[in-house]
């Protein structure tokens, strides 16, 4: 799934998604439900074998994670920089071709850069999910931070970064928008 959205009070929200839906992993694991891509509607469907992972699970995600913070990273420079041939370049092949790079590059241009022109520096505060597709097979890892502005101010984000045919791309990116319950405080 590939969510590029910025919440406001005037405009529409704007989401683009990938036809294999992917389930976050966590206490009460969500799939994006429909394929209307305006949809941000979550279906909790909590399973035996995610709703309790046991330890060593959960320090096999820490380790594994890092690797796919890199690109998030990579994508928040990009974005920083106003790079847009740069984070054209970080988005999942799927995603490409399914949604198109030219409405990919206008929302990106639209949301996602302005989100990130006033960046400083990432939180130190964030939460790592685990990314899952529609069959429970592991994809990547979804992550719910900050970025802290030259006033020192937080705003939320979530990047979602998947292995894409072998290579770790950025599958979904939701700006200002806080997700309680994911992220670890609401600003």
């Amino acid at each position: 799934m590939i969510a590029i959205m910025k919440q406001t009070v005037t405009s529409r929200p704007f989401c683009l998604c990938l036809l294999a839906a992917l389930a976050i992993a966590a206490s009460a694991p969500c799939v994006y439900a429909g394929t209307d891509p305006t949809s941000q509607q979550e279906v909790n469907r909590p399973t035996d074998s995610e709703s309790s992972p046991d330890f060593r699970t959960m320090v096999g995600h820490m380790t594994d994670s890092k690797k796919y913070r890199v690109i998030l990273e990579d994508f928040v420079a990009a974005a920083a920089d106003g790079n847009l041939p740069a984070l054209i370049l970080l988005i999942s092949s799927t995603v490409t071709e399914t949604v198109g790079e030219q409405e990919i590059a206008e929302s990106l241009s639209r949301t996602v850069i302005p989100f990130f022109s006033n960046y400083e520096k990432l939180h130190n505060v964030s939460a790592t999910n685990p990314a899952v597709d529609a069959a429970g097979n592991p994809r990547g890892y979804c992550f719910y931070t900050y970025i802290k502005t030259a006033s020192g101010k937080a705003h939320p984000f979530s990047i979602c970064v998947i292995d894409d045919a072998g290579t770790l791309k950025v599958a979904s990116v939701i700006v200002d928008k806080c997700r309680v319950g994911r992220h670890p405080f609401c600003p």
